[in-house]
């Protein structure tokens, strides 16, 4: 008889000791879920900060392209009268050197005609 009363007691103690270790357990664990949600916490709002740094950057990466664009357009605007003028110059040049050309040939025909005009003399 001893061992049927012992029984219904041992079971009690053993269901308590559960009882306990799974309260220990949820406890435990619902320190573990807070510490995640504080860590997912943090996280949200470096990844918000991280985020608006990215917008920053984005902005001034834009202000940057349309800056160089603007001055890549002046560079070729300005490259551009730059073949103007060389063409323009070498076009004065040529001019230059065939009279100059015309000069020596008329030159060289005073001449002829100054021996001619001698020797007819």
């Amino acid at each position: 008889m001893s061992l049927k009363r012992t029984a219904p007691r041992n079971r009690r103690v053993f269901e308590e000791q559960q009882i306990r270790e799974l309260t220990a357990r949820i406890e435990e664990l619902n320190r573990d879920q807070q510490s995640l949600d504080d860590r997912l916490a943090l996280l949200d709002v470096e990844s918000q900060r991280r985020a608006a740094g990215l917008q920053t950057l984005e902005a001034e990466v834009a202000a940057e392209h349309a800056d160089m664009l603007a001055r890549e357009a002046a560079y070729q605007e300005e490259l551009s009268r730059s073949r103007v003028a060389e063409s323009e110059i070498e076009l004065m040049r040529q001019r230059m050197l065939a009279e100059i050309g015309m000069t020596r040939g008329f030159e060289t025909l005073v001449e002829i005609s100054k021996t001619r005009a001698d020797d007819w003399i």
